[in-house]
């Protein structure tokens, strides 16, 4: 048993998640915050796991409806989209990197250049540098599909990080045909609507804890962005109040301290 004079115990609280989605309810989550100092990318787990939830409600809604989810492995189509990371996303994977082994680091690193050489020779690099998320508008993700530009961590025509992949494509699900993917101006594509949006509420998040505005950055520039925002990755805040700021954020009041 914990010694609870210990003056240099961390102090933990728990938290109870409840997501309510037009979709139906999640069941409550509970989640342990110490209150030490953490990182935006510590954000980033919980927040998978709360993408999840909302992401299996609109498949069972789907589901139910007689609609079922075509998306699966050597399906890539939607790899070679414009992903947008929030900055806690961009971290996190950035530090999932980080661990991989040497070979498999340098190789990543490889392909991210090759993307960006595609993108300089089809002149969109520089609208994807000067333009924050929010600017980006549907001619430019049309652009950056018609390059043809797989995801570096595209394998086989798989997600090869799939148990870590970013939120907007936990959120991306289609039930129409998967040949319709690859040509999206037939506009034959069915997407699941995800009522709750977690790349948003990270987004949202990291600018309401580092005093800046809402940034989403495209996949293909995370480590452009990581050099050039060394010290937005450092910054460090007191764990319960960082988590508190991204629930009010994910979920507006819909969490119970203990």
């Amino acid at each position: 048993m914990t010694d609870r004079s210990d003056p240099l115990e961390i102090p933990v609280k728990a938290f109870t998640i409840i997501v309510e989605t037009p979709d139906g309810a999640m069941p409550p989550a509970r989640v342990q915050v110490p209150d030490a100092p953490m990182g935006l990318s510590d954000l980033v787990p919980p927040v998978y796991e709360l993408c999840n939830g909302a992401t299996a409600l609109a498949i069972k809604k789907s589901r139910r409806q007689g609609r079922t989810v075509t998306c699966g492995p050597g399906c890539g189509a939607c790899c070679r989209q414009l992903v947008p990371l929030s900055i806690p996303e961009t971290i996190f994977l950035a530090g999932y990197i980080e661990g991989l082994a040497p070979e498999k680091r340098i190789a990543l690193k490889e392909r991210f250049d090759d993307a960006l050489d595609v993108l300089r020779c089809g002149g969109l690099l520089d609208t994807l540098r000067i333009a924050d998320g929010h600017e980006r508008g549907p001619e430019t993700a049309l652009a950056y599909f018609r390059l043809g530009v797989p995801c570096p961590f595209l394998s086989e025509e798989s997600c090869g990080i799939h148990p870590v992949r970013p939120c907007a494509c936990r959120e991306y699900n289609v039930t129409s045909e998967p040949e319709f993917c690859a040509d999206p101006l037939q506009g034959k594509i069915k997407r699941l609507t995800v009522h709750r949006k977690m790349t948003t509420a990270l987004a949202r998040a990291a600018a309401g804890l580092t005093g800046t505005k809402e940034e989403l950055v495209p996949l293909v520039m995370l480590f452009t962005w990581c050099e050039r925002y060394r010290e937005v990755a450092a910054m460090r805040w007191k764990g319960i109040g960082m988590f508190e700021v991204m629930m009010e954020c994910a979920l507006g009041k819909k969490t119970v301290g203990r």
